[in-house]
């Protein structure tokens, strides 16, 4: 996010989307070439057997919704690029650490899953940085957002 807040000085969030999704779009179909068939999944381990299961076992029904998760993940990229371009990121990230609950939510509703203390420990400390160091900003008298905001 901090290369966003370099970058948009010279790009447009859209260029910026651009570049970020050609680029997701090049890696995602090279490792689906690679080890996308599940053909790797012989390692007796719960991470590697998610990660070189078969990625697609009826590309039918998953294609609509992989293009409709794309157009909502690019419109809440040209959000939060936009952000990013109007204000320091100390200010934007702490608004980001919601993603930690939405994803906690989601496999505990979806995957029964529960977090682990680490997980947990991990997250209070991910927060208090972004927490510190935004307080730490506006302690210095730093610029939270840009001079001449970009709307």
């Amino acid at each position: 996010m901090i290369i966003i807040k370099i970058t948009s000085v010279k790009d447009n969030v859209y260029s910026q989307i651009l570049q970020f999704y050609t680029g997701a779009a090049i890696f995602s179909l090279i490792f689906y070439f690679l080890i996308g068939d599940g053909q790797y999944n012989t390692i007796d381990h719960p991470a590697y057997q998610f990660i070189f299961r078969e990625w697609f076992s009826n590309l039918k029904i998953t294609l609509p919704y992989l293009i409709a998760i794309g157009f909502i993940a690019a419109a809440c990229f040209i959000l939060i690029f936009t952000s990013y371009r109007i204000a320091s990121p100390a200010v934007i990230s702490p608004f980001e650490y919601s993603i930690m609950i939405w994803a906690t939510s989601y496999g505990l509703i979806f995957f029964d899953e529960t977090p682990e203390l680490k997980t947990i420990i991990g997250m209070i400390l991910i927060v208090f940085g972004g927490v510190y160091i935004f307080m730490r900003e506006k302690a210095q008298d730093q610029s939270i957002v840009t001079e001449k905001p970009l709307r």
